[in-house]
Protein backbone atom coordinates (compact mmCIF):
# COMPACT_ATOMS: atom_id res chain seq x y z
CA UNK A 1 0.00 0.00 0.00
CA UNK A 2 1.30 3.39 -0.91
CA UNK A 3 0.08 6.82 0.17
CA UNK A 4 -2.59 7.18 2.83
CA UNK A 5 -5.89 5.47 2.20
CA UNK A 6 -9.17 6.52 4.01
CA UNK A 7 -9.80 3.92 6.71
CA UNK A 8 -13.40 2.87 5.10
CA UNK A 9 -11.87 2.42 1.67
CA UNK A 10 -8.89 1.03 3.40
CA UNK A 11 -11.27 -1.83 5.01
CA UNK A 12 -13.21 -2.49 1.99
CA UNK A 13 -9.83 -3.29 0.06
CA UNK A 14 -8.87 -4.96 2.99
CA UNK A 15 -11.93 -7.59 2.67
CA UNK A 16 -11.81 -7.80 -0.64
CA UNK A 17 -7.97 -8.26 -1.05
CA UNK A 18 -5.92 -9.46 1.90
CA UNK A 19 -9.03 -11.26 3.72
CA UNK A 20 -9.27 -13.85 0.98
CA UNK A 21 -5.39 -14.65 1.62
CA UNK A 22 -5.31 -14.93 4.98
CA UNK A 23 -8.78 -17.26 5.32
CA UNK A 24 -7.48 -19.56 2.72
CA UNK A 25 -8.70 -22.99 3.05
CA UNK A 26 -9.80 -22.33 7.08
CA UNK A 27 -13.07 -24.20 6.43
CA UNK A 28 -11.64 -26.89 6.21
CA UNK A 29 -8.22 -26.69 7.55
CA UNK A 30 -8.73 -25.85 11.35
CA UNK A 31 -6.15 -23.83 13.52
CA UNK A 32 -5.37 -26.73 16.15
CA UNK A 33 -1.33 -25.56 15.98
CA UNK A 34 -0.55 -22.78 18.47
CA UNK A 35 1.62 -21.29 16.22
CA UNK A 36 -0.02 -21.33 12.89
CA UNK A 37 -1.85 -17.97 12.54
CA UNK A 38 1.13 -16.18 14.65
CA UNK A 39 2.32 -14.45 10.82
CA UNK A 40 -1.13 -14.80 9.35
CA UNK A 41 -1.93 -12.45 12.48
CA UNK A 42 0.81 -10.34 12.32
CA UNK A 43 0.24 -9.62 8.73
CA UNK A 44 -3.40 -8.66 9.51
CA UNK A 45 -2.41 -6.14 11.97
CA UNK A 46 0.38 -4.76 10.31
CA UNK A 47 -1.89 -3.68 7.54
CA UNK A 48 -4.33 -2.23 9.95
CA UNK A 49 -1.89 -0.16 11.96
CA UNK A 50 -0.85 1.77 8.62
CA UNK A 51 -4.27 2.16 7.51
CA UNK A 52 -4.97 3.85 10.61
CA UNK A 53 -1.75 5.79 11.00
CA UNK A 54 -0.51 4.04 14.09
CA UNK A 55 2.64 2.45 15.45
CA UNK A 56 3.39 -1.06 16.67
CA UNK A 57 3.30 -0.02 20.36
CA UNK A 58 -0.62 1.12 20.17
CA UNK A 59 -2.41 -1.98 21.93
CA UNK A 60 -3.51 -4.56 19.32
CA UNK A 61 -7.18 -4.48 21.02
CA UNK A 62 -7.85 -1.00 19.31
CA UNK A 63 -7.31 -2.04 15.81
CA UNK A 64 -10.70 -4.25 16.33
CA UNK A 65 -12.50 -2.08 18.28
CA UNK A 66 -12.39 1.08 16.39
CA UNK A 67 -12.72 -0.74 12.97
CA UNK A 68 -14.99 -3.54 13.35
CA UNK A 69 -12.59 -5.77 11.61
CA UNK A 70 -12.47 -9.51 13.01
CA UNK A 71 -9.72 -10.97 14.67
CA UNK A 72 -8.46 -13.94 12.17
CA UNK A 73 -8.78 -16.36 14.97
CA UNK A 74 -12.26 -16.01 15.53
CA UNK A 75 -13.04 -15.03 11.38
CA UNK A 76 -11.67 -18.31 10.58
CA UNK A 77 -13.09 -20.41 13.41
CA UNK A 78 -16.58 -18.61 12.11
CA UNK A 79 -15.86 -19.29 8.08
CA UNK A 80 -15.43 -23.02 9.55
CA UNK A 81 -18.73 -23.28 11.52
CA UNK A 82 -20.22 -22.01 8.31
CA UNK A 83 -18.60 -24.91 6.37
CA UNK A 84 -20.16 -27.38 9.05
CA UNK A 85 -23.60 -25.76 8.48
CA UNK A 86 -23.19 -25.94 4.65
CA UNK A 87 -21.79 -29.54 5.08
CA UNK A 88 -24.87 -30.61 7.06
CA UNK A 89 -27.40 -29.10 4.49
CA UNK A 90 -25.91 -31.13 1.74
CA UNK A 91 -28.13 -34.25 0.52
CA UNK A 92 -26.84 -37.96 1.64
CA UNK A 93 -25.81 -38.82 -1.68
CA UNK A 94 -22.82 -35.56 -1.33
CA UNK A 95 -19.94 -36.70 -1.02
CA UNK A 96 -19.22 -33.91 1.28
CA UNK A 97 -22.14 -35.02 3.69
CA UNK A 98 -21.14 -38.48 3.79
CA UNK A 99 -17.64 -37.20 4.60
CA UNK A 100 -18.93 -35.28 7.87
CA UNK A 101 -21.22 -38.16 8.98
CA UNK A 102 -17.57 -40.21 8.87
CA UNK A 103 -16.01 -37.42 10.91
CA UNK A 104 -19.19 -37.27 13.58
CA UNK A 105 -19.27 -40.85 14.26
CA UNK A 106 -15.74 -41.29 14.83
CA UNK A 107 -16.06 -38.14 17.18
CA UNK A 108 -18.41 -39.67 18.95
CA UNK A 109 -15.93 -42.81 19.52
CA UNK A 110 -13.25 -40.76 20.73
CA UNK A 111 -11.25 -40.88 17.55
CA UNK A 112 -9.41 -37.65 16.47
CA UNK A 113 -10.96 -36.42 12.82
CA UNK A 114 -12.19 -32.81 12.01
CA UNK A 115 -15.31 -32.35 14.03
CA UNK A 116 -12.95 -33.27 17.47
CA UNK A 117 -10.23 -30.58 16.10
CA UNK A 118 -12.86 -28.13 15.37
CA UNK A 119 -14.08 -28.79 19.41
CA UNK A 120 -10.28 -28.28 20.21
CA UNK A 121 -10.30 -24.89 18.27
CA UNK A 122 -13.43 -23.76 19.94
CA UNK A 123 -12.67 -24.07 23.52
CA UNK A 124 -9.23 -22.20 22.77
CA UNK A 125 -10.68 -19.57 21.90
CA UNK A 126 -9.79 -16.72 24.13
CA UNK A 127 -13.22 -17.31 25.62
CA UNK A 128 -13.62 -20.54 25.09
CA UNK A 129 -16.59 -21.88 23.42
CA UNK A 130 -17.70 -25.73 24.54
CA UNK A 131 -19.63 -27.55 22.68
CA UNK A 132 -20.86 -31.21 22.09
CA UNK A 133 -20.89 -33.34 19.46
CA UNK A 134 -24.73 -33.23 19.32
CA UNK A 135 -24.75 -29.89 18.57
CA UNK A 136 -22.26 -29.92 16.00
CA UNK A 137 -24.13 -32.33 14.20
CA UNK A 138 -27.33 -30.40 14.43
CA UNK A 139 -28.48 -28.38 11.55
CA UNK A 140 -30.34 -26.42 13.65
CA UNK A 141 -28.12 -26.31 17.07
CA UNK A 142 -24.72 -24.60 14.49
CA UNK A 143 -26.48 -21.10 14.24
CA UNK A 144 -26.64 -21.14 18.26
CA UNK A 145 -22.96 -22.17 18.09
CA UNK A 146 -22.17 -19.20 15.59
CA UNK A 147 -23.88 -17.11 18.16
CA UNK A 148 -21.55 -17.96 21.10
CA UNK A 149 -18.60 -17.51 19.34
CA UNK A 150 -19.52 -14.09 18.56
CA UNK A 151 -20.44 -13.64 22.35
CA UNK A 152 -17.37 -15.21 22.96
CA UNK A 153 -15.43 -12.40 20.35
CA UNK A 154 -17.85 -9.33 22.48
CA UNK A 155 -16.18 -10.46 25.54
CA UNK A 156 -12.95 -10.87 25.08
CA UNK A 157 -12.22 -7.66 22.99
CA UNK A 158 -14.30 -5.32 26.11
CA UNK A 159 -12.37 -7.08 28.38
CA UNK A 160 -8.75 -6.73 26.71
CA UNK A 161 -10.37 -2.96 26.12
CA UNK A 162 -11.52 -2.81 29.73
CA UNK A 163 -8.12 -4.18 31.15
CA UNK A 164 -5.68 -1.50 29.17
CA UNK A 165 -4.75 1.33 30.58
CA UNK A 166 -4.50 3.14 27.50
CA UNK A 167 -8.05 2.96 26.49
CA UNK A 168 -9.15 5.88 28.82
CA UNK A 169 -10.03 8.33 26.18
CA UNK A 170 -12.39 5.75 24.37
CA UNK A 171 -14.54 4.52 27.02
CA UNK A 172 -18.08 5.91 28.12
CA UNK A 173 -19.19 6.10 24.60
CA UNK A 174 -22.67 6.04 23.51
CA UNK A 175 -25.01 5.25 20.45
CA UNK A 176 -27.09 7.35 19.13
CA UNK A 177 -28.83 10.89 20.06
CA UNK A 178 -27.05 13.05 23.17
CA UNK A 179 -30.32 12.10 24.85
CA UNK A 180 -30.04 8.41 25.16
CA UNK A 181 -27.72 6.30 27.05
CA UNK A 182 -27.47 3.21 24.14
CA UNK A 183 -24.42 2.04 24.51
CA UNK A 184 -22.07 1.54 21.34
CA UNK A 185 -21.29 -1.87 20.49
CA UNK A 186 -18.10 -3.15 21.45
CA UNK A 187 -16.30 -3.52 17.90
CA UNK A 188 -17.69 -0.90 14.89
CA UNK A 189 -15.93 1.28 12.25
CA UNK A 190 -15.89 4.46 14.29
CA UNK A 191 -17.00 8.16 13.20
CA UNK A 192 -13.67 9.74 13.90
CA UNK A 193 -12.28 7.11 11.28
CA UNK A 194 -14.15 9.01 8.65
CA UNK A 195 -12.57 12.58 8.52
CA UNK A 196 -11.33 13.72 5.43
CA UNK A 197 -8.52 15.65 6.49
CA UNK A 198 -5.54 12.87 6.79
CA UNK A 199 -3.36 14.57 9.08
CA UNK A 200 -6.24 15.35 11.71
CA UNK A 201 -7.79 12.25 11.53
CA UNK A 202 -4.44 10.97 12.13
CA UNK A 203 -3.32 12.82 15.20
CA UNK A 204 -6.33 12.20 16.92
CA UNK A 205 -6.49 8.55 16.70
CA UNK A 206 -2.67 8.50 17.58
CA UNK A 207 -4.01 10.49 20.94
CA UNK A 208 -6.95 8.06 21.35
CA UNK A 209 -4.67 5.09 21.06
CA UNK A 210 -2.27 6.40 23.56
CA UNK A 211 0.12 6.37 20.40
CA UNK A 212 1.08 9.77 21.04
CA UNK A 213 4.76 11.73 21.36
CA UNK A 214 3.45 13.67 24.78
CA UNK A 215 5.75 12.62 27.82
CA UNK A 216 3.04 10.21 29.67
CA UNK A 217 3.67 8.29 26.53
CA UNK A 218 6.89 9.16 25.11
CA UNK A 219 9.15 9.16 28.14
CA UNK A 220 8.14 5.42 28.87
CA UNK A 221 9.84 4.30 25.68
CA UNK A 222 13.40 2.73 26.17
CA UNK A 223 16.44 5.25 25.55
CA UNK A 224 20.38 5.15 26.36
CA UNK A 225 20.58 8.43 27.22
CA UNK A 226 18.11 8.25 29.82
CA UNK A 227 17.01 6.08 33.52
CA UNK A 228 13.95 4.98 33.30
CA UNK A 229 11.02 7.71 33.96
CA UNK A 230 8.20 7.15 36.59
CA UNK A 231 4.69 8.55 35.01
CA UNK A 232 5.01 11.10 38.07
CA UNK A 233 8.28 12.52 36.94
CA UNK A 234 7.08 12.72 32.82
CA UNK A 235 5.83 16.53 33.13
CA UNK A 236 4.89 19.24 30.78
CA UNK A 237 7.35 20.65 28.93
CA UNK A 238 5.87 24.31 29.10
CA UNK A 239 4.54 23.84 33.25
CA UNK A 240 7.07 21.45 34.40
CA UNK A 241 4.51 20.45 36.89
CA UNK A 242 1.70 18.43 36.28
CA UNK A 243 2.18 14.83 34.24
CA UNK A 244 1.70 15.72 30.35
CA UNK A 245 -1.35 13.79 29.08
CA UNK A 246 -3.56 14.44 26.27
CA UNK A 247 -5.88 15.76 28.98
CA UNK A 248 -3.07 18.40 30.37
CA UNK A 249 -1.97 18.94 26.72
CA UNK A 250 -5.87 19.74 25.51
CA UNK A 251 -7.64 21.50 28.01
CA UNK A 252 -5.14 22.27 31.23
CA UNK A 253 -2.16 23.75 30.69
CA UNK A 254 -2.03 27.70 30.82
CA UNK A 255 1.67 28.21 30.74
CA UNK A 256 1.89 28.81 27.29
CA UNK A 257 -0.09 32.06 25.59
CA UNK A 258 -0.71 30.13 22.20
CA UNK A 259 -2.03 27.20 23.91
CA UNK A 260 -4.55 29.06 26.14
CA UNK A 261 -5.63 31.01 22.89
CA UNK A 262 -6.32 28.07 20.53
CA UNK A 263 -8.12 26.16 23.49
CA UNK A 264 -10.10 29.13 23.43
CA UNK A 265 -10.93 29.44 19.96
CA UNK A 266 -12.03 25.55 20.08
CA UNK A 267 -14.71 26.01 22.59
CA UNK A 268 -16.10 28.95 21.12
CA UNK A 269 -15.86 27.35 18.18
CA UNK A 270 -17.67 23.63 19.37
CA UNK A 271 -20.10 25.99 21.61
CA UNK A 272 -21.41 27.65 18.08
CA UNK A 273 -21.66 24.09 16.40
CA UNK A 274 -23.30 22.02 18.97
CA UNK A 275 -25.90 24.74 20.94
CA UNK A 276 -25.70 24.34 24.43
CA UNK A 277 -22.74 22.39 24.64
CA UNK A 278 -21.30 24.25 27.30
CA UNK A 279 -23.55 23.16 30.07
CA UNK A 280 -22.87 19.72 29.63
CA UNK A 281 -19.50 19.94 30.17
CA UNK A 282 -19.46 21.72 32.84
CA UNK A 283 -18.36 19.71 35.54
CA UNK A 284 -16.96 17.43 33.82
CA UNK A 285 -13.49 15.89 34.46
CA UNK A 286 -10.79 16.64 31.76
CA UNK A 287 -11.13 13.06 30.21
CA UNK A 288 -14.65 13.15 29.92
CA UNK A 289 -15.15 16.09 28.28
CA UNK A 290 -12.66 14.39 25.65
CA UNK A 291 -14.89 11.25 25.77
CA UNK A 292 -18.00 13.42 25.14
CA UNK A 293 -16.67 15.74 22.40
CA UNK A 294 -15.66 12.27 20.45
CA UNK A 295 -19.03 10.93 20.87
CA UNK A 296 -20.37 14.18 18.99
CA UNK A 297 -19.70 13.92 15.35
CA UNK A 298 -20.37 17.46 14.62
CA UNK A 299 -17.69 18.28 16.77
CA UNK A 300 -15.36 15.25 15.37
CA UNK A 301 -13.67 17.77 12.71
CA UNK A 302 -13.10 20.97 15.17
CA UNK A 303 -11.41 18.06 18.02
CA UNK A 304 -9.22 16.28 15.31
CA UNK A 305 -8.28 20.09 14.35
CA UNK A 306 -7.78 21.73 17.48
CA UNK A 307 -5.89 18.20 18.62
CA UNK A 308 -3.79 18.59 15.38
CA UNK A 309 -2.96 22.04 16.21
CA UNK A 310 -1.76 21.43 20.23
CA UNK A 311 0.24 18.48 19.57
CA UNK A 312 2.53 20.23 16.98
CA UNK A 313 2.61 23.06 19.12
CA UNK A 314 4.00 20.78 21.83
CA UNK A 315 6.04 19.01 18.93
CA UNK A 316 8.11 22.30 18.30
CA UNK A 317 9.34 22.53 22.24
CA UNK A 318 11.66 19.99 23.47
CA UNK A 319 9.79 17.12 25.71
CA UNK A 320 11.43 17.98 29.34
CA UNK A 321 13.32 15.26 31.42
CA UNK A 322 14.05 16.25 34.63
CA UNK A 323 17.87 16.29 35.34
CA UNK A 324 17.99 13.61 37.55
CA UNK A 325 17.10 11.19 34.77
CA UNK A 326 19.81 11.67 32.60
CA UNK A 327 22.64 9.38 32.10
CA UNK A 328 25.79 11.06 32.21
CA UNK A 329 29.17 9.44 31.44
Amino acid sequence: MTGLVPPWEGTRLYMARVDPHLIHGCDVILDIDAGSLTDLELLQCKYIRRLLGVSTRCSRVFLFTETGLVPLNYRRVLLSLGFLAYALAQPPERLVHRALATALRLARDGTPCWITDLQWVLCHLPVAVDVLVTDLGDAACVPGVVDRVHDSLDSHLQTRFQASARSLLLRNRSDGPPSTTTPCPVAQFRPYLRLRIPDHRVTLTRLVFSDHALAAEHLCWYDAQRHGIPLTDRVCRFCHVAVETPVHALLDCRHHAALVSLRDAFFADLQARVPGIGARLRGLSGAAVIQLVLSMRPALALLARFTCTVLALYDRAPIYVPPQFWIVE
